[in-house]
């Protein structure tokens, strides 16, 4: 009896708990643009931030963003979406269904101080990002696991920076 009232405390507390594991921002191009800021902030043992600040160094025109969602298994492999959007079709009139929910998910932590196309000495920030997956759970099927993002912003078919950030995820944690 004291095993299955402690059990079932054990699942009344348990809780869908999701951690960042890694961020890494790349430049290839480095007249075209600058990460002055790409870290993880630590706010307690089970949860990070992410904080990111970029800036254009040089006019662009057609941007585009591919958006890629990875699983690891074995090896990092495809996990449902895989898209590309004009990043000023994005920013502006938000056509593509799973750009823009990505969009949504991101906009209360992102600052946007630029505008289409893309002007010299324009900046992005993100502040204090961090990954809910109550809300990501409503929408995709998500099982326990460490999931990617792959976001790379490439001008005439050429990747100029990318952003690839991980996460575990875990539907309970210690107390």
């Amino acid at each position: 009896m004291l095993f299955v009232l402690i059990f079932g405390l054990l699942l009344v507390n348990a809780t869908v708990e999701a951690n960042f594991k890694s961020l890494f921002c790349t430049i290839y191009d480095k007249e075209y643009g600058e990460f002055l800021d790409c870290k993880m902030k630590a706010i307690n043992r089970y949860k990070k931030t992410i904080n990111v600040f970029y800036r254009q160094l040089t006019q662009a025109h057609d941007v585009v963003v591919r958006l890629e969602f990875l699983k690891k298994g074995n090896v990092w492999q495809p996990f449902l979406y895989n898209v590309s959007v004009n990043l000023c079709d994005l920013v502006q009139k938000n056509r593509n269904l799973v750009a823009s929910i990505a969009n949504a998910y991101v906009k209360p932590y992102v600052t946007f101080h630029n505008s289409c196309p893309l002007k010299k000495n324009g900046w992005v920030k993100g502040n204090n990002y961090d990954v809910s997956m109550e809300q990501i759970r409503n929408r995709f099927p998500v099982e326990p696991g460490e999931y990617a993002v792959r976001i790379t912003f490439s001008e005439n078919n050429v990747p100029k920076l990318s952003l690839n950030a991980s996460a575990i995820y875990s539907n309970f944690r210690e107390n």
